[in-house]
């Protein structure tokens, strides 16, 4: 019987998202497959990693928000100079305006706030930071995001009004699991990193079709937000390794678009993973925490196939390039000319030069007529692109925010045309159908 449960589940968790991916052009059936996998709202229960039990999967979460645009949060952290009840004898205005700036600064919890928060909020460049607790149920971690969302003004909805989010997972590393799982995490963290960045140009390219006054691919010129790359892959295989012999590293790396797989920041003998790539997309949060951990608790194996994958190098997938298309991107205004002030990311605009069509229908498990379309489709769509810059390239009158607009345009055209997304999205789907948590 329950055998037969999980395969009626399974079944509609595909019909859910083939309906959902028809319907909705930001959605991916991937995330609701997991959805039906891992219910918001279900019963909370502690999961432990593939053949560890007693090894729990534990979560936190990380909001970076300004203090001006979700003063909800008011009556959870207060100034440390005052009591709650000098606190509460002033507006929500007041409050807000006796606040300089939306710092986190010198906050800290009232008797209003959830027991599951930190006891004050951080300082972050863009203000400051909401920590959660650690928690080692997910369906408390989801739970807490909507709560955080409501209370800081928004519908607790796909999109958020004020925050943007990570997302933490991890794992005692002591027992065998990353040892055994060391070629799925490879796969899984390049896999994930180009299903991140290729979504964000997929879903871009879709809202400029619908607006041109919208560009797409600004994460490509943010200076910690960028595409995997040779230089952050050396970094993440060295946490793989020191995981898959129970030693923790120290550092800071983590600067990707996707999730980065790590060991430095969750304590002595623990490995995890942050999602990285979900900002103010709250759907993308939620997928991204449900797929981890369905992987921790059913194993990475799918996705060692995806470990062949190359990544972005930013200088020879760069001089595949033409002298007069180099100096066009070079010459790039940065895309972020406010607080965040970035330099231009040029070899960033190369990552359509990547092998793609020799690598993913082999990672994807294609043949044939399948594979000789997805070849086709990242080849044409490469070709078009190399076109755009150069003709961007010789025109000498354009001015240099228009042009790096149409580049960006251009790489977002270059993702959708190439069906990786699509692709991706569908195969990672087919991992959550085929095998339903235990237990459920």
């Amino acid at each position: 019987m329950r055998s037969t449960s999980k395969r009626f589940v399974t079944s509609l968790a595909a019909l859910g998202c083939l309906l959902a991916f028809a319907s909705r052009a930001q959605a991916a059936p991937c995330a609701d497959v997991f959805e039906q996998l891992y219910p918001e709202g279900g019963e909370a229960r502690v999961r432990s990693v593939q053949g560890e039990a007693g090894n729990s999967i534990s979560y936190g979460l990380e909001a970076e928000f300004n203090i001006q645009k979700a003063p909800g949060i008011l009556d959870w952290y207060r100034p440390s100079s005052k009591t709650d009840d000098q606190w509460f004898a002033m507006s929500l205005d007041e409050r807000k305006n006796s606040l300089s700036g939306g710092s986190g600064s010198g906050l800290v919890k009232t008797s209003r706030a959830p027991s599951w928060l930190k006891d004050s909020l951080s300082s972050d460049p863009g203000g400051a930071e909401l920590i959660t607790n650690v928690t080692d149920k997910l369906e408390e971690a989801l739970s807490w995001v909507r709560q955080v969302e409501v209370q800081g003004g928004g519908d607790g909805g796909a999109r958020s009004k004020a925050f943007y989010w990570q997302g933490n997972v991890a794992y005692k590393h002591d027992g065998a699991f990353s040892r055994n799982n060391k070629d799925g995490i490879d796969g899984y963290v390049r896999a994930t990193a180009d299903y991140a960045q290729f979504g964000k140009l997929h879903t871009g390219y879709q809202a400029w079709q619908q607006n041109p006054e919208f560009l797409p691919g600004k994460n490509l010129g943010h200076g910690v937000l960028g595409p995997l790359n040779t230089e952050k892959l050396r970094d993440i295989q060295n946490e793989i390794a020191a995981s898959s012999e129970g030693r923790n590293l120290t550092g800071y790396s983590h600067y990707i678009q996707g999730t980065y797989f790590r060991t430095w920041p969750y304590g002595p003998g623990r490995s995890g993973a942050e999602v990285r790539d979900a900002h103010k997309d709250v759907y993308v949060l939620r997928r991204e925490l449900r797929r981890l951990t369905h992987g921790l608790e059913q194993g990475f194996a799918a996705y060692a196939p995806f470990k062949s994958l190359s990544v972005l190098d930013e200088t020879a997938h760069f001089n595949q390039f033409s002298a007069a298309v180099q100096g066009m991107l070079r010459g790039l205004p940065s895309a972020y000319d406010g607080p965040e002030k970035f330099s231009v990311q040029a070899g960033r605009f190369a990552l359509p030069m990547r092998p793609f069509e020799s690598e993913y229908p082999t990672a994807l498990g294609l043949a044939g007529d399948a594979a000789t379309q997805l070849q086709g489709k990242i080849t044409n769509a490469r070709a078009e692109y190399v076109r755009t810059l150069e003709a961007l390239a010789a025109d000498s009158t354009m001015e240099g925010k228009v042009k790096l607009g149409k580049v960006r345009v251009a790489i977002a055209k270059f993702a959708f045309d190439s069906g990786i997304y699509s692709a991706l999205d569908s195969h990672f789907a087919g991992i959550g159908q085929r095998s339903a948590p235990a237990g459920r």
